[in-house]
């Protein structure tokens, strides 16, 4: 089963790098972003 992992950020260059170093983990998890809470 893959979980999904949520980030939370209003800086969108902070969600696109964050997202883009835990892309190695794909096939443990699947990140979901939102630039506001």
């Amino acid at each position: 089963m893959i979980r999904k992992v949520m980030i939370v950020d209003d800086d969108q260059e902070m969600l696109v790098s964050l997202k883009e170093g835990l892309e190695r983990y794909s096939e443990i998890f699947r990140v979901v972003m939102a630039e506001d809470g």
